[in-house]
């Protein structure tokens, strides 16, 4: 598969690209903007950046895509993992 077929098989589940792309912008300088951003670790901020994208690909894409919920989850578990090991973040 070229990278065309890919952008192309992927507008069903993530949605408009500018769309997309807009929304997880937003909700990320929104998060950047509030007193607690400052309080997260890199690891914190990179996961909490990467839950946004999945949720604007939830909403601007399919939110019946099960991989937006599974990377959700993933991410949430990397740093859950990290604080549970007694890492201070």
């Amino acid at each position: 598969m070229n990278a065309q077929q890919t952008i192309e098989d992927r507008e069903d589940s993530h949605g408009d690209y500018r769309v997309q792309a807009g929304f997880s912008q937003t909700l990320k300088d929104e998060a950047r903007g509030h007193p607690g951003w400052e309080k997260l670790s890199p690891e914190q901020r990179e996961s909490v950046d990467m839950i946004f994208v999945k949720v604007s690909r939830i909403l601007t894409g399919s939110p019946n895509t099960a991989d937006h919920w599974t990377d959700i989850a993933g991410y949430a578990t990397l740093i859950s993992n990290l604080l549970t090991k007694g890492h201070h973040l």
